[in-house]
């Protein structure tokens, strides 16, 4: 499914599980995060009980399911909750099953710019390390010129190196 986008700058990521919530981000449980992925894929649709127990635990397995639903619904709650909402994000419908309303997803999402030094914190990231992989070939190239006691020196460029890039 991909990012999900909800109001108010919230969003979830269905590939890992986290969601964003004003610069917070919570890693939701396994469970969980399947379930909020469920429900966002289908917004303004009942998703039932018994299609909850079949996605989370499958047809062979003997789970005290209701306490395993209402954990999973509980957590995704906390995730999305931004102070505003007080858990509209996710109706439950008694005794049948919950739904995600269609105003609580924005379609298509919303794209925001991106925070200052983001670019140019990745794009540094890489030119560091490949002038770090210069100087490297250029100080071994150097330490191999001079003569006897190149091990000792090779070793201890090398662990220069690591530490300065790792």
């Amino acid at each position: 499914m991909g990012m999900v986008h909800f109001t108010r700058g919230r969003t979830f990521d269905a590939a890992t599980g986290d969601v964003t919530v004003s610069g917070r981000t919570v890693r939701l449980e396994p469970q969980p995060a399947v379930l909020l992925e469920l429900l966002a894929s289908r917004p303004d649709t009942l998703v039932t009980h018994a299609e909850i127990r079949e996605r989370l635990w499958g047809d062979g397995r003997h789970v005290a399911y209701s306490a395993g639903v209402h954990y999973a619904v509980r957590q995704i709650r906390r995730a999305l909750d931004d102070g505003e909402t007080d858990g509209a994000d996710l109706e439950s419908l008694p005794r049948r099953g919950y739904r995600v309303p269609a105003a609580a997803v924005v379609t298509p999402p919303v794209t925001y710019p991106p925070r200052s030094g983001d670019a140019s914190h990745r794009s540094g990231r890489g030119t560091r390390w490949v002038a770090a992989a210069l100087l490297g070939v250029a100080v071994v190239t150097w330490v191999e010129r001079q003569p006897n006691d190149h091990h000792r020196r090779v070793t201890a460029l090398a662990r220069a190196l690591h530490d300065a890039i790792y």
